[in-house]
């Protein structure tokens, strides 16, 4: 059965649940990063939260959640203002067809255009990992 697109939900999180851990994980194997278990996981992403200007975004069709989005902002003294770096999006294999990473990256733009302190937000890409991001 096809999942209803119209039941996408994009938001931000601050909690961490079991699902959202183990769809992290299948992303650090992805990209061989070699987390090896969930207390990994959720250690790294606790510190991750823990930094004011760190975001993690979720997609969810219904209750079931199928990608996140992380985000990373700090003071650039080159360019005298906050910018904003798209490090990951991730969206579960078989839900890669239905546009879902564009939706997580138009919603990190939209909250980014909205933050009136932040003046430059860019996606940092691997050039030696597989070009999935150029269908976003």
């Amino acid at each position: 059965m096809t999942p209803n697109i119209r039941e996408l939900a994009v938001r931000r999180i601050d909690v961490l649940t079991h699902e959202l851990l183990s769809i992290i994980r299948k992303y650090s194997h992805e990209v061989n990063v070699g987390i090896c278990d969930d207390r990994d996981v959720e250690a790294s992403l606790k510190d991750f939260l823990a930094f004011e200007g760190n975001t993690l975004v979720v997609a969810q069709l219904g209750r079931k959640t199928v990608g996140f989005g992380t985000v990373s902002t700090h003071f650039s003294t080159a360019l005298l203002c906050r910018v904003a770096y798209i490090n990951d999006i991730f969206v579960l294999p078989e839900y890669r067809d239905l546009k879902i990473g564009t939706k997580i990256y138009r919603f990190i733009h939209d909250q980014s255009q909205m933050d009136k302190q932040l003046k430059w937000m860019r996606w940092l890409v691997d050039e030696k990992k597989p070009r999935r991001h150029e269908t976003i």
